[in-house]
């Protein structure tokens, strides 16, 4: 493995030295009231993967491999973009002098790429969105990604454990919405019903930036996408277009009360035609120190080593390869809820792993019937296992599950008209399960073989096809979708009998955005959404909170209709976006009270199977507006307030509902690299209980009380060191997240340093 690993980097350093034979544009960019150089302007090669970056005298240079005509478009967020086309000859550099125009100090227009499977401003997006960029993901140096996510707007992050974190999208959550790393699902079929701690299997130092589209995501990227899809983004590429560069770097944090040991090595290699990035990341977590009198949630601590490797190349001006691998190892996650009241002498995950590797080719042109040609294949494995003993019991039993997951994806993006884009494509993914269980007499030492959490040997198939298309005339934008899936779910089982089942749907979307004047943008969507059962709800034989739960091996999909109406701002310095939504849910598999050999009790406590029927409804009001005071100040608030209920009774509310929630806070950053930021959140108390909230031994009789927290960073940045302090919790508050089975940080203090050499 290693002498495999040691030539594909012998061959990528090759590919980066190699002479090429190639003309050049090179120039420099300067501002037109000052007529000071710029830094920091991305330049583009339009339909190619070419791309630099102006540096601190504003001299950008582009190699390029034949002579033509280009196109070359200039962006920052301090100045108007612009696009200048020019003729490149035959081995003869061409110079270009470039002026911005500055504009009014103003907030950043997003470019995303999860909505539409492409790059879009946030302007034109209909659905509502949060994003977090790396710029203040380097600020927050978060111990996790779930807590990291805890700020995001229109984000419920539910922590059952602390080395967990499960995201609630407009009051869904676990496997009714969809993870994906760089476009690829994370999602299996044996993601759980309820929260779930897969979230935390994605290493915060690989993010670079988040998009979560709340409501939506069916059409574009299949099963799950109920409550919304959480996009994480890894390193994007900077390739050297002049010379070879190499550098490494070092970073720490450390949390008070020795919550938190984090350390990471980073390698970076650049080159006119190799991007490499390098990771190994080990962490060290202590146990929970929580806010008041609540004292330390133990136990809560765990260890984790991490490693990630990314590279691009270059293949051609418009053919690029990426090549990205990750791995998360977490051990000893403990369950301090089941400890501290289900009565477990023992209840933790060891180990949590999960590993992903994917190799994607993509090809731009400048044919309008082939904009982008991208295909990506992959690999993913997911290894769980469960050890659990009951308090004075001398029984352990350890329970172990094994995903392994191969894919590919192939997209096209064509553009036959001016103002007519359509993003066509497939996707497959496949999963296979191994599981087994066993428990152990810690007295005598004998052991019996059970059957797993799941069939052994059982097996999941997804596939898609999919077309989405965005037509813009007179001010009015509208856009459209149709996805067709079809999933096969297998497998044979001696004690409850084999099922092959083939679920299949198709699932839509249409809005209509108006531009009402310079500033002002509202939008109107409809779309449909699906969930496909999973091995996970035909199959499950094992405890939960309530009982035990027996498989169910005749369910239907869960199937959603939202409609949204989003109204969204955006000037210089004032930008927000409010939006109303509508979901009906029908066929929502819920566990429901049934027998097992004749008996509603097993082992002591009461059957369950999991059955489509419940029908629901879920409404809510979503805000958020940042306003720039001063070219180097900005504020920023946000709110939600969502509600549901069963169809049948809507004075019977769903579970998990979130309370109101939002947060309010002050950022600042000088031209000297200095930052601050002063962030306060709040919940109000959510006692508006579902009969499975009642039962919830997470959820404190009478419901979660409310909540208000302060917290602050400072960070400072020096040619190749960086520096943040985090002050968690300034009023030490005694609280917990709605949901939630450990209770949140206390007063506590965190450094992280980083240094590159």
């Amino acid at each position: 493995m290693y002498n495999h690993f040691y030539l594909v980097i012998w061959i990528l350093f090759l590919i980066s030295f190699r002479t090429l034979h190639a003309q050049s544009v090179s120039g420099r960019i300067i501002d037109q009231l000052t007529k000071k150089s710029i830094e920091g302007v991305q330049i583009g090669i339009l339909g190619t993967h070419l791309a630099a970056m102006s540096d601190s005298s504003g001299q950008f240079t582009i190699v390029l491999s034949k002579a033509g005509t280009y196109q070359l478009h200039c962006s920052h967020p301090s100045y108007e973009s612009m696009t200048r086309g020019f003729l490149l000859g035959m081995d003869v550099p061409t110079s270009i002098g470039l002026v911005l125009s500055p504009l009014p100090y103003q907030l950043p227009q997003e470019i995303i790429t999860s909505a539409r499977r492409s790059e879009e401003n946030l302007w034109n997006i209909p659905e509502m969105m949060a994003i977090m960029d790396q710029a203040e993901i380097s600020e927050r140096s978060p111990r996790t990604t779930p807590e990291l996510m805890m700020s995001m707007p229109g984000v419920w992050m539910q922590k059952t454990n602390h080395g967990g974190g499960s995201a609630i999208l407009r009051g869904l959550t676990g496997n009714q919405t969809l993870l994906m790393v760089d476009g690829i699902r994370i999602n299996n079929s044996t993601y759980r019903y309820g929260p779930n701690q897969y979230l935390n299997t994605i290493d915060p130092w690989t993010v670079e930036k988040i998009e979560v589209i709340r409501g939506g995501g069916a059409v574009q990227y299949g099963s799950d996408a109920l409550g919304g899809v959480i996009q994480l983004l890894t390193v994007k590429p900077q390739f050297s277009e002049d010379k070879f560069q190499s550098s490494v770097s070092a970073q720490g944090k450390f949390m008070s009360a020795d919550m938190e040991k984090n350390l990471r090595a980073n390698w970076q290699l650049k080159s006119q035609k190799v991007f490499v990035n390098m990771g190994f990341s080990y962490k060290d977590f202590g146990d929970l120190l929580a806010g008041g009198e609540l004292g330390v949630q133990a136990p809560s601590a765990y260890t984790e080593i991490d490693g990630d490797f990314k590279a691009v190349i270059r293949l051609s001006q418009k053919d690029q390869l990426s090549l990205h691998w990750q791995r998360v190892d977490q051990r000893n996650v403990s369950r301090f809820d089941q400890v501290a009241q289900r009565g477990y002498g023992l209840y933790e995950f060891n180990p949590q792993q999960r590993n992903l590797a994917y190799a994607r080719w993509e090809h731009q042109d400048n044919s309008p019937w082939l904009r982008q040609l991208r295909l990506t294949c992959l690999g993913q494995t997911s290894n769980e296992v469960r050890a659990k003993q009951k308090q004075d019991s001398p029984i352990l039993r350890t329970e172990q599950d094994e995903v392994s997951t191969i894919g590919a994806v192939l997209e096209h993006q064509a553009t036959p008209i001016n103002r007519w884009t359509i993003i066509s494509g497939l996707d497959i993914y496949s999963d296979q399960i191994a599981s087994i269980a066993q428990e152990l007499n810690t007295t005598d030492s004998s052991q019996v073989e059970l059957r797993g959490l799941y069939p052994d040997g059982a097996s999941a198939l997804n596939a898609s096809i999919f077309s989405l298309h965005s037509l813009e005339f007179n001010g009015i934008t509208l856009k459209a979708g149709l996805r067709h899936s079809l999933i096969r779910l297998s497998a044979f089982d001696l004690q409850f009998g084999g099922f092959d089942l083939r679920p299949q749907a198709t699932v839509g979307h249409i809005a209509a955005s108006y531009h009402l004047g310079k500033w002002h943008h509202l939008s109107s969507s409809f779309q449909t959404g699906f969930r496909s059962p999973n091995i996970n709800d035909l199959s499950s034989f094992g405890s939960f909170d309530s009982g035990i739960e027996v498989p169910a091996q005749e369910l239907g999909a869960e199937r959603s209709a939202t409609g949204e109406l989003v109204y969204k701002f955006s000037h210089p310095q004032l930008s927000g976006s409010i939006g109303m939504y509508y979901s009906h849910l029908k066929g929502l598999i819920e566990r429901v009270p049934t027998t097992f050999n004749g008996s509603d009790r097993y082992l002591g406590e009461a059957v369950f199977a999991k059955a489509n029927v419940a029908a629901a409804f879920i409404r809510g009001i979503e805000m958020d507006a940042r306003f720039a005071l001063l070219p180097e100040l900005e504020l920023y608030t946000h709110g939600t307030y969502t509600f549901g209920a069963t169809q049948e009774d809507p004075s019977s509310p769903l579970r998990r509902i979130p309370p109101l929630y939002g947060g309010t806070g002050l950022s600042w950053k000088s031209d000297n690299g200095f930052t601050a930021r002063l962030e306060y959140r709040y919940a109000s108390r959510q006692n508006r209980l579902s009969d499975g909230d009642i039962r919830d031994h997470r959820i404190p009789d009478g419901g979660t009380p409310g909540w208000q927290v302060l917290d602050a960073f400072w960070g400072y940045q020096w040619k190749k060191f960086q520096g943040r302090v985090g002050l968690q919790n300034l009023f030490d508050q005694a609280y917990r997240l709605h949901g939630s089975g450990v209770d949140a940080y206390g007063r506590s203090i965190w450094v992280a340093i980083q240094l590159t050499i």
